[in-house]
């Protein structure tokens, strides 16, 4: 156990030290990939040391598994391949651990990438533009000139941004009719969501609270909220293409659809997860269901994912 308290101080030392620089007002010298090397901000500080661990550790088992795969092909000892396959068994664990971690804290609640700390206690100075947050070492500061402008939302990258403008893109966003999607190390992006559009916040509505097993307010809210920070953005709300996508699958209903073109693979199984609550909702309808195309067939687009009911 001793072997370890040097490390473990090392460790406790490395993310203190910082803590108290930036409780005292100071600018760190040295920056980390993404904040620079003027940043007062202690929270992009531990989102980015986040990031960074999770693609240090993947990097690391990568490299693991190729070299015990490499010691297994070139020796004929026994003993030698089964280390080997030990390690690369190991390897190969450690790093569903790493990509388990980052998926559940995706899909679950992605709001714990949003380190607010508030470590920084002194007034802001005077002429903080309105919606800058109080205590906050960085202000707000205009962000138009990096802003990312997509269908169905608007974004900062972790590279681009400030603390300032991450701060005024999150408050800006919070105070309009748009869903605010915190830092995600898997896009590098920190998001504010269009509103779903009224034609799928109707069907939304009337499938989760009119069927023979509704939804209760709490947990309507909860469904979409799901909707509108990972689906809304890539809604087809259009209601003519809704009603020929129901005409070409000939089905009874269509609830909503995705376009998945442009959609992160890790936040597709968001779709089949307000699909099945809808399910639910109406008396785990096993007619309702999620279907996906990779390419046109029978005149249904390509790369399109529709929760419709069949009959």
């Amino acid at each position: 156990m001793k072997k370890y308290i040097p490390t473990t101080l090392l460790a406790t030392l490395t993310l203190l030290v910082p803590t108290l620089l930036f409780a005292q007002g100071y600018t760190s010298l040295v920056g980390l990939p993404g904040i620079g090397t003027n940043t007062t901000n202690f929270d992009a500080y531990i989102e980015t040391i986040y990031a960074i661990t999770i693609t240090v550790a993947a990097l690391l088992a990568v490299v693991k598994i190729v070299i015990a795969g490499v010691k297994w092909m070139t020796t004929d000892i026994v003993t030698s391949k089964g280390d080997a396959k030990k390690d690369i068994q190991g390897a190969v664990v450690g790093l569903l651990v790493v990509l388990s971690a980052v998926l559940v804290i995706e899909i679950i609640n992605p709001d714990i990438n949003d380190v607010n700390l508030a470590i920084n206690n002194t007034p802001p100075p005077s002429g903080t533009p309105s919606g800058s947050p109080t205590g906050s070492a960085a202000p707000g500061e205009p962000y138009g000139a990096i802003l990312i402008t997509q269908p169905g939302y608007t974004a900062l990258t972790l590279d681009d941004a400030t603390d300032g403008q991450r701060n005024q893109f999150r408050d800006d966003c919070v105070a309009g009719p748009g869903t605010y999607v915190p830092l995600s190390p898997l896009t590098g992006e920190t998001r504010c969501n269009n509103p779903l559009s009224a034609t799928t916040n109707t069907n939304l509505t009337n499938a989760l609270t009119t069927g023979s097993a509704p939804l209760n307010a709490s947990e309507q809210a909860n469904v979409v909220d799901q909707y509108n920070r990972f689906l809304s953005p890539h809604e087809i709300s259009d209601a003519s293409t809704l009603a020929s996508l129901a005409a070409i699958s000939g089905v009874a209903d269509v609830y909503f659809a995705i376009d998945t073109s442009t959609m992160p693979l890790f936040e597709r199984g968001q779709i089949e997860g307000v699909c099945n609550t809808i399910a639910r909702a109406q008396g785990s309808n096993p007619d309702i269901q999620t279907v996906f195309t990779t390419t046109a067939d029978d005149g249904f687009p390509a790369n399109t994912a529709v929760c419709l009911r069949a009959s």
